[in-house]
């Protein structure tokens, strides 16, 4: 691309990317993420808009599907009510077992090194959802930027 005028310098410096996203609805959701069936139609429609608004298809290109995915899945799991809660547990973040007991069943999780990684990424730590998205994240990166 040929730079011609300074704005288009400082647009090019940025490194801001905008595009519109291709489609993706709650169907494409539920054809990625089956086990939240019992989650009403409107909840996951509502998290795919809020997706669409936080991950640019600029940004992740080939990635931007599964990012999609993983953070209505996060959301989701975070929301999870009783009636829910038994199918969406599985995505909630445990750690590394540290120790076990036979009596009582006792079982306790070191989570320090998710704490670590996801370290000032708020919640996503939570969830596997949300680790995940953390490391694509990480790897599709922003870049650097600047702001005039």
């Amino acid at each position: 691309m040929a730079i011609t005028s300074v704005y288009q310098a400082i647009v090019a410096a940025s490194n801001i990317r905008r595009s519109e996203n291709p489609s993706f609805t709650a169907t494409d959701f539920m054809a990625l993420y089956p086990k939240f069936v019992d989650v009403s139609e409107e909840m996951i429609e509502a998290w795919v808009q809020i997706a669409h608004a936080s991950l640019s298809y600029a940004r992740w290109h080939e990635w931007w599907r599964i990012g999609m995915g993983l953070f209505i899945a996060h959301h989701l799991t975070l929301l999870a009510n009783p009636a829910t809660a038994d199918t969406i547990e599985g995505g909630l973040s445990r750690g590394v077992a540290s120790s076990k007991s036979v009596t009582d069943m006792s079982i306790s999780y070191d989570v320090s090194s998710i704490a670590n990684e996801c370290a000032g990424w708020g919640t996503y730590g939570q969830t596997t959802y949300g680790q995940q998205l953390v490391q694509f994240a990480r790897l599709v990166g922003k870049g650097g930027m600047t702001v005039w």
